[in-house]
């Protein structure tokens, strides 16, 4: 059962950072300026789309605790 955390919080940190990385670094390049850097609403922007990794992280503990019968990739 720890292994299973284990894994499925790894697969979230990275699913976390890769997603507020993009988002943000997209927000950046449609006007950048040094303003934009602590832009509050491009980095709220960024923690929101970032959040999904969390859901995805409790999909992935619910799915290797409850076997599941079709393929998921």
């Amino acid at each position: 059962m720890k292994d299973i955390l284990v894994n499925a919080l790894i697969r979230a940190m990275r699913t976390f950072f890769q997603t507020f990385i993009g988002i943000y670094l997209a927000g950046l390049a449609v006007d950048p300026t040094l303003n934009d850097l602590a832009d509050t609403k491009l980095l709220a922007s960024a923690v929101a789309g970032a959040i999904v990794a969390v859901l995805a992280f409790l999909q992935n503990v619910v799915e290797e605790i409850v076997p599941v019968n079709y393929n998921r990739g």
